[in-house]
């Protein structure tokens, strides 16, 4: 008669700590290869996205900078899909992530070590906020004109009225 064999129920049997400390080299491994590879994604996203400067157009039209930046680096990092709006909103965190971490600084903590990717996220928001604010200049003074276009027909009626008035009393 075949013997048969059972699993034996509970727990798994104990390993060793040979066993132990490979599966934790491993996984640091694995863990450190993934911040690797997203580091080196998000230095080339930032080189890419300075050099395509999205931030120079308007908001309407920085949807076309966006999606040039997509293709760049889905051809650079072959296996990954881009799209514009992953780009742009990674580019959003790091660029919120820099600007808290430039206020620490500020403030007194934190290093004052500039790395490439610090320099690349402190050019970007220069031209955003250059962006920015010219946008609202440019606002002030459409809202400006559109005041003084008011103005000159509110005279200019007047003074045809006042002509008007003059002319049929004159009759």
């Amino acid at each position: 008669m075949a013997e048969s064999t059972k699993k034996k129920r509970g727990r798994p049997p104990k390993k060793s700590a040979a066993d132990k400390e490979a599966e934790r080299m491993e996984k640091e491994t694995s863990a450190k290869t993934a911040v690797d590879y997203q580091s080196r994604m998000d230095t080339q996203l930032l080189r890419v996205t300075s050099k395509e400067n999205p931030f120079r157009h308007s908001l309407n039209k920085r949807k076309e900078s966006w999606c040039l930046i997509a293709v760049e680096m889905t051809d650079h990092f072959k296996g990954e899909t881009f799209d514009d709006r992953r780009c742009r909103e990674r580019v959003k965190v790091l660029m919120k992530a820099r600007r808290i971490d430039s206020e620490k600084k500020v403030t007194g903590v934190g290093s004052l070590v500039l790395s490439e990717v610090d320099t690349l996220l402190n050019s970007l928001i220069e031209q955003e906020d250059f962006t920015t604010n010219n946008a609202s200049a440019e606002k002030e003074k459409e809202e400006q004109s559109k005041v003084l276009v008011q103005t000159i027909q509110k005279d200019a009626l007047a003074t045809i009225k006042k002509r008007t008035v003059l002319i049929n009393g004159m009759c």
